[in-house]
């Protein structure tokens, strides 16, 4: 679920771009950008400002991968939804 999705705002496409940067983020590493052991951690970590640092996560977890799909995967997973792709 998107950040805005917990939070109970509204659901746009940019709600599906959230899902689909995690997918990416997914395929990449192997891993979810979020520790999803707990749901109430995981969410926390989509919503908080504090949360998971998917440009440390990738670097550290997908060395090899192509600047322009970090960046892809980056800006699909921002937690603003007006600074997702359109």
């Amino acid at each position: 679920m998107s950040p805005e999705q917990f939070s109970g705002g509204e659901l746009t496409p940019a709600s599906d771009l959230y899902s689909f940067g995690i997918v990416l983020f997914e395929m990449a590493t192997g891993r979810l950008p979020f520790d999803d052991r707990h749901i109430i951690q995981s969410a926390m970590q989509r919503v908080s400002p504090a949360g998971v640092d998917v440009s440390k996560s990738l670097r550290a977890l997908a060395p090899d991968l192509d600047p322009k799909w970090r960046s892809t995967i980056e800006r699909c997973l921002r937690r603003e939804p007006e600074r997702r792709f359109r």
